[in-house]
């Protein structure tokens, strides 16, 4: 915004500018460079969020994933857990809490 304003000169020559149009060109040159730049920024900030809605896609699929895996992980041990558990107590007749004392 400096820069632009800094473009216009001052005092006589200033007045002699505006006499001359140069003045409007100048103003209309700046008006321009500022919508490029607005244009410019709106595309750039529309670039990175669509960036980041496509990590946050790919993130939550990973997410997903790693909880599914989990899950079967989790099933994996409890059915390790019962079957040692019933192994256990058919092997030696007891379990961990002392003997059975069915018949």
């Amino acid at each position: 915004m400096q820069q632009r304003q800094a473009s216009f000169r001052k005092g006589l020559q200033g007045l002699w500018d505006r006499v001359r149009g140069e003045h409007r060109k100048i103003r209309e040159q700046n008006e321009l460079e500022a919508w490029q730049a607005l244009q410019r920024d709106r595309t750039q900030t529309d670039g990175m969020i669509f960036q980041h809605l496509d990590q946050r896609r790919t993130l939550r699929h990973q997410q997903t994933a790693e909880r599914r895996i989990n899950d079967e992980r989790g099933k994996e041990l409890a059915q390790d857990r019962d079957r040692f558990g019933a192994l256990r107590t058919v092997r030696d007749g007891t379990t961990r809490d002392g003997p059975s004392f069915e018949r």
